[in-house]
Formats: C-alpha cells, sequence, structure tokens
C-alpha cells in the first residue's frame, strides 16, 4: 500500500507542514461557515428551518435534477415542456447528489465540499514548492494566494454553479504541470476528465492543456504523455454515449450541452450592455416561448436560429458586448451582480 503512496505525500504528513495544513484547515473552515451564514441570508429559499437544503430550490437548473437523482429517478428532469438528460454537465450534479446522501445540513455539506477541494489544492501546492526547491516562503505564498481574491474566493466557496469547482481546479492543474511527481499523468489525466464534465466552457482549456502537454512535457515517455488525453477522450465518450443513447445525440462541441444555445440567448440581447456586469442579466426582459418541445434539442435548434439571427443583424453590438465582457474579466475591480 505504502508504493501506491507518493513518498513526498507521506513526508507532508511527518513535518512541520503538518502544523501549517491545520491552520490552514482552521482558516476555510471558519471561511466556509461565515459564507454559508451569509448565503443563506442572500438566498433564504434554499434552506428550511432547520438549515437543511430543499434540493428542488437549487438555482441555476440543478435543483430539479439533484432532486430525480437523489431520490433515484435517474439523470432527467423536466425543462421547457420535455425530458431534459443533457441540459447539465454531469459532474456537479452528481457529486452534489452523494454529498446531499451524507448530510443536508448546507452548513456541513459545504463545510465537506470545502475542505476536500481547498485540501487538494493545498496539497499540490506543497508538491510545486518542494519538488521545484522553493522556499518556505513560496509555499506560503501559494497557499494563502487562493485567498487573496474575494470575488474568486466566495465563488469557489459556494457550491450553486460549476465555477465553484473550477476555481479550485483550473490553479491546482497549473500547479501539477509544473511538479514532477510519479503519478503526475494519471492525476492530470483524472483532473481533466472530471474538469470536461463540469462546465461547457472547459471543452477547449481540456482539450488545449492534453495537446500542449504531449509536446512540452520533455520528462516524461512519450508514450505516458498520451495518458491524460486519453483520460479526456475517455470524458468524451463516456458523455457523448450516455447523451446518444437518451437522446440520439452524441453530445460533442457546440451540443456538449442542450441548454448552451437558450443560455447564450441571454447575452445575444440589445438590451445586455445596459445590465452586464452592474445587473444580472437574468432580469433583462425577454419574451419567453410558448412553445412545447418535443425534445430538448427542439429547443436548441429553436434558439440557435435566434442566436444566429440575432448575430447576424447586431455585429457590432455583439463586438461591442465582447469588449464588455473581456473588460470584466480582466481589468474589473468591483463585484458584479
Amino acid at each position: 500500500m505504502y508504493k501506491l503512496i507518493d513518498k513526498k505525500f507521506y513526508d507532508f504528513y511527518t513535518t512541520k507542514f503538518t502544523f501549517v495544513y491545520i491552520l490552514f484547515l482552521f482558516f476555510v473552515s471558519l471561511l466556509s461557515i461565515i459564507f454559508t451564514y451569509q448565503l443563506v441570508l442572500k438566498i433564504p429559499y434554499l434552506v428550511d428551518e432547520y438549515s437543511n437544503i430543499i434540493i428542488s430550490n437549487i438555482p441555476f437548473g440543478y435543483g430539479p435534477l439533484i432532486e430525480n437523482l437523489y431520490n433515484g429517478n435517474g439523470y432527467i428532469k423536466l425543462w421547457n415542456g420535455s425530458d431534459n438528460y443533457l441540459s447539465r454537465l454531469p459532474f456537479l450534479p452528481i457529486f452534489e447528489t452523494l454529498l446531499l446522501k451524507f448530510t443536508l445540513n448546507i452548513y456541513l455539506f459545504l463545510l465537506i465540499k470545502n475542505l476536500l477541494f481547498f485540501s487538494l489544492y493545498f496539497y499540490f501546492a506543497y508538491l510545486y514548492s518542494n519538488t521545484q526547491n522553493k522556499s518556505h516562503i513560496c509555499f506560503l505564498f501559494l497557499t494563502s494566494i487562493i485567498f487573496y481574491n474575494i470575488y474568486n474566493l466566495s465563488t469557489n466557496l459556494n457550491f450553486i454553479f460549476a465555477d465553484a469547482f473550477i476555481g479550485i481546479w483550473l490553479p491546482t492543474i497549473f500547479l501539477i504541470l509544473s511538479t514532477k511527481f510519479h503519478y503526475k499523468n494519471f492525476v492530470l489525466g483524472l483532473m481533466l476528465f472530471f474538469i470536461y464534465l463540469t462546465k461547457t466552457t472547459m471543452f477547449f482549456p481540456t482539450l488545449t492543456i492534453s495537446i500542449l502537454y504531449i509536446y512540452f512535457e520533455k520528462d516524461i515517455l512519450l508514450k505516458k504523455r498520451f495518458v491524460p488525453i486519453f483520460f479526456l477522450t475517455l470524458s468524451i465518450i463516456v458523455w457523448g454515449s450516455f447523451a446518444y443513447l437518451k437522446t440520439g445525440v452524441f453530445a460533442f462541441g457546440s451540443k456538449i450541452s442542450s441548454d448552451n444555445q437558450e443560455a447564450l440567448h441571454i447575452v445575444m440581447n440589445q438590451n445586455f450592455h445596459k445590465y452586464y456586469p452592474k445587473i444580472s442579466v437574468d432580469l433583462i426582459p425577454r419574451n419567453k416561448t410558448k412553445i412545447i418541445f418535443e425534445n430538448e434539442w427542439d429547443n436548441y435548434e429553436y434558439y440557435k436560429k435566434l442566436n444566429n439571427e440575432y448575430f447576424e443583424n447586431n455585429k457590432l453590438r455583439v463586438l461591442k458586448d465582447t469588449f464588455i465582457k473581456v473588460k470584466f474579466i480582466f481589468f474589473n475591480i468591483r463585484k458584479d451582480s
């Protein structure tokens, strides 16, 4: 069993860094409890009087799906008049369902989730510092930098959207890429596998990382460098096959989620720049369709047609809105809506 554990992982628990890790856990726990209290105040309908999560009220379309999973009714939800299997990627719903099976208490639920994911980052920050012969100051800097940005921190402490997981995983991946350890290929591949199944916008980053890894990772045998892209391919096949079995369409690329075009329709709007980022774009007045779709791909094609028409007729506005988003992502110093 010892051989399956990287020696540096063993050393981690037998050195003075154990004390640092305990402080780290305490700090994350404190932040998690404070954040959960604020979240409940902000979204009171998320929990009942006993602070138990009301699963159906989890926002962004996850609630009904997770509720069905929790009750053993399968990976399905009713949306826009039809059964939907692919409106949400599976990692978040499945992971949170398993955690909810353990506890419905929102404080304990978020505490466990945050301790798990922040610990993952902590370990690879330590491993990076150690294998790169960096100083203890470097290690302390890496473990603290993840807390400096309040906006990112509040996102990482959350659980109601995919960025709550991606925000921890992406910096962890870049630490892994810069670290030498025995199971690097396997761990990187496993993380790319799950990240692909977490958020639709991760399609290109996961593909880019796995391809560039083959070219730039010179210290590992060529055949081993293909392990991450193998895991990513496996992830694509698993989700695509599930989609094909349920809907007759292999989910890939822009069709990785049947909800993509409807979500895009929110920003394909003349009023987008009047709301984003100060006011939630969900509040933009728009005519909701009264069409009852036969299946989720009819819904996809309907909104795709509307989006294409909007783009053709409003190219300048789309370009300006793109600059607004770029400005917010890279230069914004205020909290968004």
